[in-house]
This record gives structure tokens, C-alpha cells and sequence, in this order.
């Protein structure tokens, strides 16, 4: 693999690119085989994260943008997602007690 091939490849995972999402699902499947054997505890936070954010976001989906509680239900989705990505975030790379709070 020559360098620029590595370079292209980065800028793709920085630009989020769908051509890369393989080697998220590939990371994330080895991120999860790990969990699974060290730290369960950690895997359901992430779990039950996960599920708030799917169900905040279905909630979204299903508002109209002019109902008189779409502010609300965007928000409580958008703070679904940030809850979600501290949670695997701080599990993954940093203090568990903080993706608890």
C-alpha cells in the first residue's frame, strides 16, 4: 500500500465518507468482540445509549416540523445523539463514570 493510499484513506474516514463505512463496521465489530469479553457493563451502557437515540430519532421522524412539540422532540433527539457518542466515546477512550452522567 503506498502512502497516498493511506492518506486518501484518512481524509475518507475525517470526511465521513460511505465508501469507508466497511472499516467502521469492521472497527466497530472488533470494538464489540472486545467489550463483550472485558467489560459486558460497558457494552450495555452503550446498548441502552443506543436505544434512546434510536427511539428519540423514530419520535423525530414521526413529528411533523410545524406539530407544537417538534422543538422539543428535536431536541431530546439531538441530545440522544450527543448522550449516545460521549457514552461510546467515554467508554471506549476514556472515564466510564463520566458516561454515566
Amino acid at each position: 500500500m503506498s502512502m497516498q493510499t493511506l492518506v486518501q484513506l484518512l481524509e475518507a474516514l475525517a470526511e465521513d465518507r460511505e465508501d469507508v463505512w466497511p472499516l467502521y463496521e469492521e472497527i466497530g465489530r472488533a470494538a464489540v468482540r472486545h467489550l463483550l469479553r472485558a467489560d459486558c457493563a460497558a457494552l450495555t451502557l452503550i446498548g441502552q445509549a443506543w436505544l434512546a437515540s434510536e427511539a428519540a430519532q423514530g419520535a423525530l421522524a414521526d413529528s411533523w416540523p410545524d406539530a407544537a412539540d417538534h422543538a422539543d422532540i428535536e431536541a431530546r433527539a439531538r441530545n440522544a445523539e450527543a448522550v449516545l457518542a460521549q457514552v461510546v466515546h467515554c467508554t471506549l477512550f476514556g472515564d466510564k463514570a463520566q458516561a454515566l452522567n
